[in-house]
């Protein structure tokens, strides 16, 4: 799904019967997406902030909803453990629908340049892929 497209926190309420997610990863690294995060997961819900933000970009929360809906919000700075358990998340996930362009290693610049400019999903480089 790609949240400029549709609303994120109603999609996954319909696809959950109105519960919300039990986890969520941002892995982005922009407080828009951590805002995604924090609407799309259920009660006493677990939002995991695993992207690497700019380190003067700041997030608009309300302390009272944290408190109100329980919420669980964690930071990950690619430590052992949480990495480790990271991929195990990430191995029972069907991320193809996300993949919007694959790149082969030889044009990498060009795949971070158009990450860089936000011109659709996550871009992937892909090293054994031919150009």
């Amino acid at each position: 799904m790609d949240p400029r497209e549709v609303d994120l926190a109603a999609t996954v309420r319909d696809l959950t019967d109105g519960i919300g997610a039990d986890v969520a990863f941002e892995a982005v690294g922009h407080p828009a997406t951590v805002q995604d995060a924090i609407r799309v997961v259920r009660s006493a819900g677990i939002v995991v902030i695993v992207g690497v933000a700019d380190p003067a970009a700041f997030l608009p929360i309300s302390p009272y909803e944290i408190f109100q809906r329980e919420l669980t919000i964690r930071g990950c700075f690619t430590r052992r453990l949480s990495f480790d358990r990271a991929v195990r998340w990430l191995s029972a996930l069907n991320l193809d629908p996300i993949v919007t362009h694959v790149f082969p290693l030889a044009d990498a610049r060009e795949a971070m340049d158009h990450a860089r400019h936000g011109a659709g999903g996550k871009v992937l480089v892909a090293p054994n892929q031919e150009g």
